[in-house]
């Protein structure tokens, strides 16, 4: 299970108020992810798209290697 800070947890209807203050923040890298909350259970994780990219291409690498063997 992935840990989240207090302050990487944020309630749903903030972040749709301020949704350009949290992208600024993924993007400069100021946090690595945001875990949005909605009715006290973590709902999504936001995070930049080059982490994405990075993780969907280690999934598939990964992918590949189950199916070659």
């Amino acid at each position: 299970m992935v840990a989240y800070e207090n302050d990487e947890l944020i309630p749903s209807s903030e972040f749709a108020k301020k949704f350009g203050t949290y992208l600024a923040q993924i993007k400069s890298k100021e946090v690595e992810k945001l875990a949005i909350v909605k009715n006290n259970r973590i709902e999504a994780v936001f995070i930049s798209k080059d982490e994405y990219e990075r993780i969907k291409n280690a999934y598939d690498k990964l992918q590949n290697k189950i199916k070659e063997n």
